[in-house]
């Protein structure tokens, strides 16, 4: 199983998913924004982080550029309810993702969505 990052300034989005992935044998941990997950991950690392784009501080764009670039065994799923995969909003989605869930999404859809990107080498 893999160890996860969720990041998501809503905390009750953090809390859904984190009992869904930890339910499914994941280790799991949440960070309200990027500049929060990025300390996390300092000490401990992740295989996936799950993170949303929009938020406030470090927001998903920068910390996808950031993981990309500090760690780069770190594979990227991000969520969005606000853009489509090819970034036609605002805001465009890392190239660096692995994967992308449109909110709403299901929980199902997060489980496999974190079991297909950690299991990619």
């Amino acid at each position: 199983m893999a160890r996860v990052l969720v990041v998501d300034d809503e905390p009750a989005i953090r809390r859904v998913i984190a009992r869904a992935l930890t339910a499914e044998g994941h280790v799991v941990r949440t960070a309200g924004d990027g500049g929060e997950a990025l300390a996390l991950l300092e000490f401990a690392p992740a295989d996936v982080v799950l993170t949303d784009l929009r938020m406030p501080g470090l927001d998903g764009v920068e910390l996808g550029a950031r993981l990309a670039r500090d760690f780069a065994g770190t594979r990227v799923i991000v969520m969005s309810g606000s853009l489509d995969r090819g970034g036609t909003g605002a805001i465009r989605v890392p190239a660096t993702a692995a994967a992308f869930l449109r909110k709403p999404f299901s929980l199902d859809e997060v489980v496999e969505s974190v079991r297909r990107v950690s299991a990619t080498p």
